[in-house]
């Protein structure tokens, strides 16, 4: 299973592979916010899409301000 959320809208693979989740429930990307992914505390050095949850797994997506 992917750390995808089903709701999320994505844009273009990326080298190395992944897509870059650019919404989730209507909020997207802008200027200056973007969404990441952790999981059990962590944050994956991968693209969600490429992700494996497992069982007991915690996934947390948060919109944070980017470029500062």
């Amino acid at each position: 299973m992917s750390a995808s959320y089903a709701a999320a809208q994505a844009r273009g693979a990326y080298p190395g592979g992944g897509t870059w989740v650019t919404a989730i429930n209507g909020l997207g990307e802008d200027a200056s916010h973007g969404w990441t992914y952790k999981v059990n505390g962590s944050m994956p050095n991968v693209m969600s899409d490429r992700y494996t949850v497992h069982d007991g797994d915690s996934v947390v997506w948060g919109y944070v301000t980017v470029g500062q």
